[in-house]
């Protein structure tokens, strides 16, 4: 399942039928937080929740791998201070752009996808 804008999460991470969660982690992070108890529940059946987190709008801003990662640990330990296991969201993270590249050109693409395998590296080498 996948939602570009804000949304009640309850409504997907409640769903049994639903295994991936992929949000806007760029743009709606602070939103997406206000579901803990909800994601908690969703990553402990086994739920992957993927971190849109590389913006595809935002061409005009110099956006890092390394300032990326940070958007995401500050999330982990927002949630961690909300009762929801870091192991599990280690466990259970996937990694995207923040919604379609079908708008944008081949090199603003390849752009993207360059930042989507450095944060992932470093996303594997911080969350082991």
């Amino acid at each position: 399942m996948h939602c570009c804008g804000n949304t009640d999460w309850s409504l997907f991470l409640e769903e049994e039928s639903i295994d991936i969660v992929n949000f806007d982690a760029f743009g709606f992070t602070d939103k997406f937080l206000l579901y803990a108890e909800s994601l908690q529940k969703f990553l402990e059946r086994g739920g992957m929740v993927c971190w849109g987190i590389v913006p595809t709008q935002e061409q005009d801003t110099v956006i890092s791998a390394g300032s990326l990662l940070e958007r995401i640990k500050s999330a982990f330990s927002a949630l961690e201070k909300k009762k929801v296991s870091r192991q599990l969201l280690c466990e259970n993270m996937l990694l995207s752009p923040s919604c379609g590249l079908g708008t944008l050109g081949v090199g603003e693409a390849e752009k993207i996808f360059s930042c989507l395998r450095e944060l992932s590296s470093l996303a594997r080498n911080t969350f082991k």
